[in-house]
């Protein structure tokens, strides 16, 4: 489940996705560790991180 995911930050989803990542939003948010997590972010390699609703917020709408 999407609870066992690391957390990424607005910096790694950035450098992800300008390298051909994707990021997909989940069915189901879920709160952890005072953050509420909404989205799942892969890398080109398949790696997955557990990215939070506030770092979703400071992504440009460009790069989504």
């Amino acid at each position: 489940m999407h609870y066992d995911l690391k957390s990424a930050g607005v910096d790694q989803v950035l450098r992800a996705l300008s390298a051909g990542g994707s990021v997909e939003e989940i069915p189901t948010s879920f709160y952890s560790g005072g953050y509420t997590y909404t989205h799942v972010l892969t890398t080109k390699s398949g790696t997955q991180y557990r990215v939070s609703k506030q770092v979703m917020r400071a992504v440009p709408p460009s790069t989504k």
